[in-house]
């Protein structure tokens, strides 16, 4: 069984979203953003552009700038299915973390079955939106944007170890329940039976990852 001793994660996190954490915050937002991680971060293993991120926090980080990077437009389902493909794509950068750097083969195998099912998702949520007719109706307007606040302060307030397999177990568990989050979000305010389809077999497959990670994210 693993431990949740250790607070690396937290700390690293925490400097990622919080305004007090560097010294070097800047009037513009953005850049500000960017700054205070340079001096916590392992700048060899992660570029602060977002556009390599091969440790778990560099993962998340650039998963989270990414989704708040996306322009609401009132539209459930569009706005779901963007947000959605970034949230994926998060899973699948962690998943390979994983396969680069840890060592039990059981959560090895669900990486790579995360990898394939999630990769399929994110084709399916990118198709919906081909052609997509929107609806001009607003329902749920603002839930997507309390679902990204309430994950960053899940994200602070995360406990990990510095044991790559128990840190993908742990990150991935929180991962997946806001996932099923955002889904059943979905369900309730979507007017795209498609993206609905996707919605339930999301709240499915990440329901029954989570059972397989309990036994190592303890």
């Amino acid at each position: 069984m693993f431990s949740k001793s250790c607070l690396f994660s937290t700390i690293l996190i925490c400097s990622l979203f919080s305004t007090g954490c560097s010294s070097n915050t800047q009037n513009n937002s953005d850049t500000a953003v960017d700054t205070m991680a340079q001096p916590i971060l392992d700048t060899t293993d992660h570029r602060m552009d977002g556009l390599s991120a091969d440790t778990y926090t560099g993962a998340i980080y650039s998963m989270m700038k990414k989704m708040k990077a996306v322009q609401m437009t009132g539209d459930f389902d569009i706005d779901f299915a963007k947000t959605m493909i970034e949230h994926h794509q998060g899973a699948i950068d962690l998943s390979k973390i994983e396969l680069n750097t840890g060592k039990n083969e059981e959560l090895r195998a669900i990486a790579r079955k995360i990898i394939d099912v999630q990769s399929k998702e994110v084709t399916e949520l990118k198709n919906s939106l081909q052609g997509y007719q929107a609806s001009g109706m607003k329902h749920g307007e603002g839930e997507l944007k309390q679902s990204m606040t309430a994950m960053e302060q899940k994200m602070k307030d995360l406990r990990t170890t510095a044991d790559p397999d128990s840190d993908f177990a742990i990150i991935m568990t929180m991962h997946h329940h806001e996932s099923i989050d955002m889904a059943k979000k979905e369900l309730t305010n979507g007017m795209s039976e498609k993206l609905k389809q996707t919605a339930k077999k999301i709240v499915d497959s990440s329901s029954r990852e989570i059972k397989e990670f309990e036994k190592f994210a303890k």
